[in-house]
């Protein structure tokens, strides 16, 4: 674990780059998947039916767990 740490870890001034970049960016970045302060293209398995599967899954099991933590929230999403 170490090991692949090394590899591909990155501090949190570098993970936040992306983020930074993006509310900075402009309208033609709107609803686009970001890596590396670049728009990019996700990968084919996001774009496949089981990646869209999971993201329905993903999506419903994260909006159980905030009505968990406070009933009503998801009815303001």
């Amino acid at each position: 674990m170490t090991f692949a740490k090394a590899l591909i870890a990155r501090t949190t001034e570098v993970g936040g780059r992306t983020l930074v970049h993006s509310c900075a960016a402009g309208p033609e970045s709107d609803g686009q998947y970001m890596s590396e302060c670049k728009v990019k293209e996700p990968s084919a398995f996001v774009r496949s039916q089981e990646g869209a599967e999971v993201q329905a899954r993903v999506h419903k099991e994260l909006m159980t767990i905030l009505e968990n933590i406070q009933p009503g929230v998801t009815s303001n999403i």
